[in-house]
């Protein structure tokens, strides 16, 4: 009995050792199983992550996490500090009540920039079941029950709602309704100041705007304008919009450096820009005032505008009724003795005073796109603005045939439009940012005989040839905005071709400046001689 019973102490004492055995590995497992999944979750951790696949946003209610919606791969987030995240490894979103699961994150380097120039609404959208938000029209979160998010912008078909101090694009018809909140406390701009450069001194632009910066004011863009008049938008107070007649390529680049966010009048569209030295409001404005800036205003003069305190003046349009056309033809150079017998031929010194003269008095010379769009009541443009063009292709005009005219344009960083023979001339030969080419015909700039009288070759055409023509024209230059007749020569059968041909304009002569009610089929141009003084180019261009 004795032995019995000491046997099965033994056996006892043996699987107690055996258990406390199996235990201790058991346990040492699962020390290492979690150190592992703890090293598993830091690697994970950052302060900003990016989710590695689809997968599901949480909710946690008491100990358990609820699915409320989808995240899609590559979306950014931003992380609670480590001690507000879970042991269970759920990631706590920050600024929400909302969770993703480690495991479908990965660690992101460098937190991207969130920021935003706008104030939220003291408004949130409450997001039916089922939206998807979208960034950049990429999917970046579908919810699968109610959600609300601050309202950061809105209009009659898109709400864009802040998640994180990033935002988020969802269509209008998937707000639920709107609710009220405190969003921000950060008080909105009233009214906003509009500051119209015309002609001035580099300089003198950039002092001001020196001190502009130094008041503590932010240039916005005209879009920003736009969307905070018509209540799109909140923007915070000491706001500006930087108006300007036209920009050259040496102050847009050194705007650019400077970040400072601006726009052309050319660039607004139908808008009536006036002088009353009063800032912009908001809603329904049928012209909107501004301030003049000019070389003589102070700081202080400046510092009473941005607040609106600025005596108001009486309105004076800066928007263009008229716009002269002016039409050049050849080139030579005067500085070598070079000379024409052509009354249409031109000096190029003083071709350069004409350009100098249009630079150095703010004008805008347009580009053909932007005179069509003018002329058609879809733009305005700025007071000073004319349109130049250059017949043929000739002496002069080409870096082949004297290299006269692209030279000048550049140098003054001056539009022009040449309209060219193309039959005759060589397109490649006309190349340059500042010089477009429209078409004088393919190969119709000579006379012929019809009903017994010498004219000009498109006058004795049918419809049929003079389409054929115009077209091969267009074939090669790749355009039709524009064609000029060859001798200023048209009658209703070159008009009706030249409609047919889908050219929006037709150019002639006339001697006087053209309007949005003129023909746009026999646009007026002052033809440019070789005789006129420089009293009748201002006087022309004026």
């Amino acid at each position: 009995m004795r032995k019995k019973r000491k046997l099965k102490v033994g056996i006892l004492v043996g699987l107690a050792v055996f258990l406390i055995a199996v235990m201790g590995a058991i346990l040492i497992f699962l020390k290492i199983q979690g150190n592992n999944r703890k090293e598993m979750i830091e690697k994970h951790y950052g302060n900003v992550v990016q989710v590695s696949k689809d997968t599901k946003l949480f909710r946690k209610e008491d100990a358990n996490y609820r699915a409320v919606g989808t995240l899609y791969e590559g979306t950014i987030l931003s992380l609670e500090e480590k001690e507000k995240t879970t042991e269970e490894g759920y990631f706590l979103l920050k600024d929400t009540a909302y969770y993703v699961f480690y495991e479908d994150v990965e660690r992101k380097e460098i937190e991207e920039d969130t920021s935003y120039n706008y104030l939220v609404f003291n408004e949130n959208a409450n997001l039916k079941s089922g939206t998807t938000l979208y960034q950049n029209e990429q999917k970046i979160l579908e919810i699968t029950e109610n959600m609300v998010f601050p309202i950061v912008e809105k209009n009659d078909k898109t709400y864009r709602v802040s998640f994180q101090n990033k935002i988020y694009e969802v269509a209008s018809d998937r707000v639920e309704n709107t609710q009220e909140a405190t969003n921000t406390t950060e008080e909105e701009a009233t009214h906003i100041p509009i500051l119209h450069y015309g002609v001035m001194d580099e300089e003198k632009i950039k002092t001001q705007l020196g001190w502009i910066k130094e008041l503590g004011y932010e240039a916005i863009t005209w879009d920003e304008w736009n969307r905070w008049q018509k209540e799109e938008i909140r923007l915070p107070k000491k706001r500006v919009l930087l108006l300007f007649d036209v920009l050259d390529q040496k102050q847009n680049t050194w705007l650019d450096e400077e970040n400072y966010k601006r726009v052309t009048i050319s660039e607004t569209g139908k808008t009536e820009w006036v002088h009353q030295n009063q800032s912009s409001t908001k809603g329904e404005i049928t012209k909107i005032p501004t301030y003049k800036m000019t070389s003589e205003l102070t700081k202080e003069d400046i510092s009473k505008m941005l607040e609106g305190k600025m005596e108001k003046i009486e309105e004076e349009s800066l928007i263009a009724t008229k716009v002269a056309v002016l039409n050049y033809h050849f080139f030579y150079d005067g500085n070598v003795g070079n000379n024409c017998n052509e009354t249409i031929c031109l000096d190029s010194r003083k071709f350069e005073q004409h350009l100098q003269y249009l630079k150095e008095n703010g004008f805008k010379t347009v580009t053909m796109e932007e005179y069509r769009a003018w002329i058609y009541d879809e733009i305005n443009l700025p007071k000073k603005s004319v349109l130049i063009t250059i017949d043929d292709g000739a002496a002069g005009t080409s870096k082949i045939n004297g290299n006269i005219l692209i030279p000048m344009l550049e140098k003054y960083d001056l539009k022009g439009t040449l309209f060219l023979i193309t039959a005759w001339w060589d397109l490649a030969n006309y190349q340059s940012p500042n010089l477009e080419v429209e078409s004088h015909g393919y190969d119709i700039h000579v006379s012929a005989t019809c009903d017994g009288e010498s004219k000009a070759k498109a006058l004795c055409l049918s419809k049929e040839d003079l389409v054929t023509d115009l077209n091969k024209s267009i074939d090669i230059l790749g355009t039709k905005i524009a064609f000029c007749y060859p001798f200023y020569a048209y009658n209703n059968t070159v008009i009706e071709a030249t409609k047919e041909s889908g050219f929006a304009l037709g150019f002639a002569g006339g001697n006087y400046k053209s309007t949005k009610k003129s023909n746009k089929y026999a646009i007026p141009r002052y033809p440019i001689y070789d005789s006129i003084t420089m009293s009748q180019f201002i006087n022309m261009v004026n």
